[in-house]
């Protein structure tokens, strides 16, 4: 899903006091890709490669469709949804503070919910911490009882937290999630140094432009 270059060194130039630091770009081999995302802003350089959708940058991938979540209120949406194939997420960013420790409490609440509505909730302990794998009892067009999967993770950064719902083959599938999971990984959230109230939801737009793609060479 994404191609990587070395790099033949970490630039970094020092003149008396200044010190310059280049931040990894998606083209480039780093551990940071290698750790549980979504990113922070001032983690990696979201300039190429991304849709820039305010408060959430996506990596630009063939073939991907990409909706808001819910409704468009002048051009702004609470979350984004990303579709590729049979597969699925949603994300929403939220401001946090920043003693952290707000997706346990989101996780347990979110787990109570699920259950009042009848779904069962399993909870694992994957990479990105203790994450609920959901199943949804639906019913199907011809009037029979089946079952929907949903991966449910949440991320922390430095003043936000976000909420990722992992659907379809994906939810299901370790080859199709791990894809999906290089994709979160990858995402960037832009929280801004604005005030916000706790679990503020970080407003994602959809009135972007076309992203500006890396130089091959």
């Amino acid at each position: 899903m994404f191609g990587r270059k070395k790099r033949a060194s970490a630039p970094v130039e020092t003149r008396s006091e200044e010190v310059t630091v280049t931040l990894p770009t998606l083209a480039d081999e780093h551990p940071i890709w290698d750790e549980p995302g979504p990113r922070s802003a001032e983690e990696v350089d979201s300039s190429l490669g991304y849709l820039d959708h305010g408060a959430l940058r996506i990596p630009a991938v063939h073939g991907m469709r990409v909706e808001p979540l819910g409704p468009l209120n002048q051009g702004v949406a609470a979350g984004i949804r990303l579709v590729i194939g049979t597969s699925l997420v949603e994300i929403e960013a939220y401001a946090a503070p920043k003693s952290g420790g707000v997706w346990d409490s989101m996780r347990q609440s979110l787990r109570e919910l699920a259950l009042q509505h009848g779904a069962q909730v399993e909870e694992k302990a994957t990479r990105y911490g203790v994450e609920h794998l959901v199943t949804i009892p639906v019913t199907m067009p011809d009037g029979g009882q089946g079952q929907t999967y949903v991966r449910e993770i949440g991320h922390e950064g430095p003043r936000w937290v976000s909420r990722i719902k992992m659907l379809g083959q994906a939810a299901v599938d370790p080859q199709a999630g791990a894809e999906f999971e290089r994709l979160i990984d990858r995402i960037v959230v832009v929280r801004g140094g604005e005030p916000r109230a706790r679990l503020e939801i970080l407003p994602v737009s959809f009135a972007q432009q076309a992203p500006q793609v890396p130089d091959a060479s």
